[in-house]
């Protein structure tokens, strides 16, 4: 008997789309609800969850991931089977297809007792998008997470910054905003990477939080 040969036990397959789905394509329609859910009754669940995320995580255009949307909302994942997933979930935010980090958002954005350290990614994820509707969600998360716990606006500060240089007038003014809301809160560090990230800024932004940043007696 050769023992030297291990034999590595196989994980169960993902059971695959329809073909047209994996085709895609411009023009096609969205696979109906009644063809992922044959793949839910068949397959253990977090095969099926575990499957969609790492396809996620491929990346590739919308189109050839329509399918796995489509799946994963039909999964509509629980609180603990996001938590056992939340490190890929959280990779996601800052370049996955629009529509996939959206997905992503929805399942991290409200879990229990989240990692601090997971909402300053999370956050900072979201604020780098160019999409403004995805970096005003990251900016209303920070906002969020620095009113019910104010010792985390430090570590937010970088978000920030990253929403002075965005291409976006409206996510740099809800940033300055933000600044100006909380500025009270941040530290001489923090403070700091503030005011040497206001050149990215537009002037008339920096005129409103100069004489803010300036007077700071924390400063």
């Amino acid at each position: 008997m050769d023992l030297r040969r291990r034999v590595t036990p196989r994980r169960p397959a993902l059971p695959r789309p329809p073909a047209q789905d994996l085709r895609g394509g411009r023009g096609r329609a969205a696979p109906a609800r009644g063809r992922t859910d044959p793949l839910i009754r068949a397959a253990d669940r977090g095969v099926l969850l575990d499957g969609c995320v790492r396809r996620f995580l491929r990346g590739g255009p919308l189109h050839d991931l329509r399918f796995f949307v489509r799946l994963h909302k039909a999964l509509d994942p629980a609180a603990d089977e996001v938590v056992a997933r939340r490190l890929d979930y959280l990779r996601l935010l800052p370049a996955a297809p629009g529509l996939v980090a959206e997905l992503a958002l929805r399942r991290v954005r409200h879990l229990d007792h989240p990692d601090p350290a997971d909402v300053v990614e999370a956050v900072e994820g979201l604020v780098f998008r160019a999409e403004v509707k995805l970096a005003r969600a990251g900016l209303s998360w920070l906002d969020e997470t620095v009113r019910a716990s104010p010792a985390l606006a430090d570590d937010l500060a970088g978000a920030l910054v990253l929403g002075f240089q965005h291409a976006s007038y409206e996510v740099q003014g809800r940033a300055a905003q933000l600044v100006l809301k909380h500025r009270a809160r941040f530290g001489g560090e923090a403070g700091g990477r503030i005011r040497d990230g206001l050149p990215a800024l537009p002037q008339s932004l920096v005129a409103r939080l100069n004489p803010h940043l300036v007077s700071d007696p924390a400063r």
